[in-house]
């Protein structure tokens, strides 16, 4: 992995301070490459899991390009003083990615979410993106992969031979299997877009654009799935935005002051 990009650490995690424009330009680069690339998006909750986890902190700094998907940390690195250019979604990734594909002729596989899903998300693409190839979409079975699951996904993919894989599952399993797996996939590209199967297809709605731009399609999700979310959001998401907080406000009484 070579970081090449500026960067802010955010609790021991590495985000690259990069706009939508600069990944996509990475993202082409890593294809011409024709080596294993893995690039991470997390989010509040993501940071959550790496604090109770090193060795899926450590799977995240491995990547060779990590995306703020989450305005908490971009709240983070303006208390930093080191704002990130904007926030970039799995979703915006992986739907701008189409596009990329599209427009240059790479194949792309979509792996993960739930039952039918990612054919579904793969029908919406080709129809805003005329031209695009999907390689292959594959919904694995629910819960952790069976040996017989991974066999199946790894004869997929190398039968496919896509140049992006986009890679749909729950966090902290998503970048587990990314890390893990980066060199036997080999791909050039493979990206984690957690739930954003489930928004392209439509099978979950997203937000209006307004309450995406305000920070506000947290509050959006729990009205469309509170049972689902209601924890995440409302107690361990906001106890450690708190966290982050606290953090930033004590290592600045540490430091010395500044002129």
């Amino acid at each position: 992995m070579v970081v090449e990009s500026d960067s802010l650490e955010i609790l021991g995690v590495r985000v690259d301070r990069v706009g939508m424009d600069e990944t996509l330009r990475r993202i082409e680069r890593f294809i011409e490459e024709r080596t294993p690339h893995r690039v991470a998006t997390i989010n509040v909750d993501t940071l959550r899991h790496a604090q109770s986890c090193p060795g899926f902190r450590q799977a995240l700094n491995d990547a060779d390009l990590i995306l703020a998907d989450g305005m908490p940390l971009l709240w983070a690195s303006r208390l930093r003083r080191r704002p990130f250019k904007e926030r970039v979604t799995g979703v915006d990734v992986a739907d701008r990615c189409a596009g990329l594909a599209a427009a240059k002729g790479y194949r792309v596989f979509l792996l993960g979410a739930g039952p039918g899903v990612a054919q579904s998300a793969a029908r919406v693409l080709q129809g805003r993106y005329p031209g695009l190839e999907v390689a292959g979409a594959y919904t694995p079975s629910m819960g952790e992969f069976s040996e017989e699951d991974e066999l199946r996904i790894f004869e997929a993919i190398a039968a496919a031979k896509p140049d992006i894989l986009l890679v749909a599952l729950p966090t902290p399993r998503l970048e587990l299997w990314n890390h893990a797996n980066i060199r036997r996939l080999n791909v050039p590209v493979v990206i984690g877009v957690g739930a954003a199967l489930d928004m392209l297809s439509n099978t979950v709605p997203r937000a209006p654009r307004w309450m995406q731009r305000s920070g506000l399609e947290w509050f959006f999700r729990l009205l469309v799935e509170p049972r689902r979310l209601w924890k995440r959001y409302l107690v361990h998401d906001t106890m450690f935005v708190l966290r982050i907080l606290i953090s930033h406000i004590t290592s600045k009484r540490a430091s010395p002051q500044a002129p």
